[in-house]
């Protein structure tokens, strides 16, 4: 509007006067002077993007560290290693002394771009030792602030990117609230006591003592500058170590320090887990025991539908087991028993394990086989104790492995169905030798026996290379050696032998038959109906979370076994409908599986006899419907489909019931 009106003036001149003559309007823009106040606040705020970009370089190296921790768990390396006889304290303490030395590597770097940058307010002579004590301690408090959240993580790539995000907004959110508060309180608004109030609560922040405090030097050398700025007395020193610029900070940094290390360790140690279903049970008892009901009830409803495919020896065995624990004898009698152990994944999901109870006996080969998803796997962290039952117990060795894992642990040896728990940085030798360690092994014994155990499962020309080029085959002999380094009385094996080839099986059976010679008891999962022949001593047939058979295979061949299987090969006829109706009508058979080709298994009853069969089978061959045959006895692999198939579908069935229950 303005140059609007001085536009229409300077025409009127010119149509006045001559141009010639020089008549006009000339319009100058220049700024007015900035006042102190208003350079000052410049000044802060251009300093705010490099405190930022200061608290990302720190907060990437603690999110970088994090990966490797959260890889560690959830491969289930951490796991192993503390089965092993790692102890939490040690592993913890060693991470972050390790963390810390790296930090303080970049830490220098840091301190060496600020000093070449010439940064005087932040490497001055007066506040450097203030500037290297701030990020150091900001390394001892954000180390553990970062480990907490590697409980959280299952993949180390998202655990990265997320806790760098964190790390950034807390820090410049932070900064960015109480840098407006101190802007509106220069400006005259009575808000100290808003921003002392949200300073305590951000101390628990590190990326806001970091921020704040390189803030609070940046502010102090920059006051100096603007003496006539009223509201500032310059004419007395600040101490760079002052409560309002960083001693308050760095003594918050350092209590974070050890606060946070101090809840790294108890959630590594269940304390709060512990306490909270302690104390929940405690402050709302009905409900506690409502909910506990509600479960047992679901639990017994299930075991009760499954009744018709369980044996004798499920019920004597369960009978066994609280009688030796009533008499004090399940120690001394046994290895591992489980008493009625239970997981439920959440009151909506299926039952991965239901009441299982069994005792192990010492020099015993006691094999779980079932179809993929049973419930074997969790059944042996169950008993291992990586993880935590719904309901139930179990005892490894007399001890508790949940209320006494320590002393549990000491007696067993495990090898994960995940080959990943292997290091892959590590050679074979190396990582035998680091567990053997761990086992407490006299560091003159441990060359012998790692040698020993390479020699006998067969992986002594590879012992010096990595890990990670091992073929799958030999990962997993390799963590079948790290279940038998130590001598250990009880061997839990979950799936020895997947994926490798018949001479790596025959290697790793070779060693389970020679530690149970020796007197220790293994408890191994499998799918495979053979190893269980092979090995076992006794076995437990297990589908959808419980056991639907236990005892020897004899007596599985007995009570489930009978009958026979026939292959049939068919004439080539256009129709061959009729002549399996025939088959099936005559003999009554069922056609367990179609091979092609017109060839078809035929599955029969005990009740049929062999006589009957073969006659039969003749009288079609004569009568050119088939064109040859052969009759063999059921194999174990048949009776364990039949076993399974019928629970699959009940299963199912039960499981909508259960749901509608109120």
């Amino acid at each position: 509007m303005q140059f609007r009106i001085l536009a229409r003036g300077n025409d009127k001149l010119n149509k006045t006067f001559d141009r010639e003559q020089g008549y006009g309007i000339a319009v100058n823009n220049h700024p007015l002077e900035t006042v102190s106040y208003q350079s000052l606040i410049n000044d802060m705020m251009n300093e705010i993007p490099l405190i930022i970009f200061t608290i990302l370089a720190l907060s990437l190296i603690p999110a970088s560290f994090l990966s490797f921790l959260v890889e560690e768990r959830a491969c289930g390396s951490k796991q192993l290693q503390m089965i092993s006889g790692l102890n939490p304290y040690v592993y913890w303490l060693s991470v972050y002394v390790f963390d810390i030395l790296s930090y303080c590597i970049a830490c220098g770097l840091c301190i060496l771009v600020y000093i070449a940058f010439r940064k005087c307010a932040y490497v001055g002579r007066d506040v450097i030792k203030p500037f290297v004590l701030l990020l150091f301690l900001f390394g001892l408090a954000a180390l553990p602030f970062s480990y907490i959240f590697s409980f959280l993580f299952g993949s180390s790539g998202t655990a990265l990117v997320l806790l760098t995000i964190l790390h950034l907004f807390i820090g410049s959110a932070t900064l960015m609230i109480t840098t407006l508060l101190d802007i509106l309180i220069m400006g005259g608004d009575d808000l100290n006591y808003l921003l002392d109030a949200l300073n305590g609560l951000f101390l628990i922040f590190p990326q806001y003592c970091l921020g704040r405090a390189l803030y609070n030097l940046a502010s102090r050398a920059y006051v100096s500058q603007y003496r006539q700025y009223d509201l500032f007395d310059v004419s007395k020193y600040v101490n760079p170590f002052g409560r309002h610029v960083t001693g308050e900070k760095l003594c918050a940094l350092g209590v974070l320090a050890v606060l946070y290390f101090l809840i790294v360790i108890l959630i590594e140690t269940k304390f709060f887990r512990v306490r909270f279903t302690a104390f929940s049970h405690k402050l709302f008892p009905k409900w506690a025991q409502k909910h506990r009901l509600q479960l047992e009830q679901r639990a017994s409803k299930l075991q009760d539908s499954s009744q018709p495919w369980t044996n004798d020896g499920i019920q004597k065995e369960r009978k066994r087991v609280l009688a030796l624990k009533k008499k004090g004898k399940l120690h001394s009698e046994t290895s591992v028993g489980a008493i009625g152990l239970t997981k439920f994944y959440g009151d909506k999901e299926n039952p991965s394990v239901i009441g299982l109870s069994f005792a192990v006996n010492r020099a015993e080969c006691f094999v779980l086989v079932g179809r993929d998803g049973s419930g074997k796997s969790t059944a042996i962290r169950l008993l291992v104790g990586t993880l935590d039952p719904t309901m139930g117990t179990s005892y490894v060795d007399g001890f508790d492995i949940h209320s006494n894992p320590k002393e549990a642990h000491r007696c067993l040896g495990y090898s994960p169905q995940e080959s990943d728990a292997l290091p892959g940085r590590l050679t074979g030798r190396e990582t035998l030798t680091h567990y053997a360690r761990l086992r407490g092994l006299p560091g003159s014994t441990i060359p012998n026996t790692v040698n020993n155990l390479l020699k006998d499962m067969h992986l002594d020309i590879y012992a010096d290379k990595d890990c990670s080029e091992y073929a799958d085959g030999d990962r997993r002999k390799l963590s079948m050696a790290i279940a038998l380094v130590g001598d250990p009385t009880v061997i839990f094996l979950d799936e020895p032998t997947r994926g490798l080839d018949p001479k790596s099986k025959r290697i790793v059976w070779d060693q389970i038959s020679k530690a149970v010679k020796d007197g220790k008891s293994v408890v191994l999962t499998t799918n495979d109906m053979r190893e269980c022949e092979a090995l076992s001593n006794r076995l437990g047939v297990m589908d959808n979370g419980q056991l639907q058979f236990l005892g020897t295979v004899q007596q599985l061949r007995k009570s489930h076994g009978g009958g026979y299987t026939a292959e049939v090969y068919l004439h080539k006829i256009e129709d061959d409908t009729t002549v399996r109706d025939q088959i099936e009508g005559k003999l009554s058979c069922t056609v367990s599986k179609n091979l092609g080709d017109l060839r078809y298994e035929y599955h029969f009853t005990p009740q049929s006899k062999l006589s009957e069969v073969l006659q039969t089978l003749n009288e079609f061959r004569y009568d050119l419907l088939i064109d040859y045959y052969s009759v063999k006895q059921t194999s174990l692999d048949q009776v364990f489909i039949d076993l399974t198939r019928p629970r699959m579908k009940e299963f199912s069935k039960t499981e909508v019931e259960t749901e509608k229950c109120p």
